[in-house]
């Protein structure tokens, strides 16, 4: 008989800023400028379970095998951006996304 256990924990956060220039060549003139901030939020856990066992019914080498497994994931997932126009002003634009899920499967 036989146990495996397998568990994975993810928690990571990133952050990213990208500020844009817009110009029109040749001349290089500067005809719009706009930033979008993002943040990300990810937590995870997995957890794997898997039992097996072997009995040999006899000496010519006949067996019989059972093997079950068990996974669980959860996962948690949230952004939030925000985009700035600057040139031509505009009103920012906010939004969020948000992503709960927890599933089994045996």
């Amino acid at each position: 008989m036989a146990y495996d256990l397998r568990l994975t924990n993810t928690n990571s956060r990133s952050y990213a800023i990208n500020k844009t220039d817009i110009s029109k060549y040749p001349a290089q003139a500067v005809i719009g400028k706009n930033e979008s901030d993002i943040n990300n939020k990810n937590n995870s856990l997995f957890i794997g379970n898997n039992v097996s066992s072997k009995y040999k019914i006899d000496s010519s080498g006949s067996e019989w095998t059972v093997e079950m497994d068990y996974n669980y994931y959860n996962n948690d997932n949230s952004q939030v951006y925000t985009n700035y126009n600057f040139l031509p002003a505009k009103p920012a634009v906010f939004g969020d996304g948000k992503n709960k899920r927890a599933s089994g499967v045996g």
